[in-house]
């Protein structure tokens, strides 16, 4: 199965009880993350450790001024990934001042999913 984003990737756990395996590439370097998510998305084992999610939004987009028309995934799916650490991260976000957003950490991002 795939998600659209990192944030709905660490969800699944959650809407179908189970646990899950979600692999991913860091879009900075290319190397791969790994999360293994428990049934009920309360606990997880990240692969590095030090892995982080990025959850950004697309400061302008298709010419649109007010973001009530934007669809989300549109402008904030592709830009929401799992890094390998918070320092790949943050180079990425340097090399897209088109995007902002912040850092995850691995239980902000686990919550947030299994929130949505």
């Amino acid at each position: 199965m795939y998600s659209m984003c990192a944030v709905d990737a660490l969800g699944i756990a959650a809407m179908l009880s189970t646990g899950t395996r979600i692999t991913s590439a860091d879009p900075h370097t290319g190397d791969p993350v790994t999360v293994t998510v428990q049934a009920g998305g309360r606990q997880a084992s990240w692969a590095p450790a030090a892995a982080v999610v990025f959850a950004g939004r697309q400061v302008a987009c298709d010419g649109h001024t007010d973001p009530a028309p934007v669809i989300a995934a549109g402008v904030s799916c592709g830009y929401t990934s799992f890094f390998t650490s918070r320092a790949s991260a943050a180079a990425w976000a340097r090399a897209h001042p088109d995007v902002t957003g912040q850092v995850l950490e691995q239980a902000a991002a686990l919550q947030f999913g299994t929130q949505i």
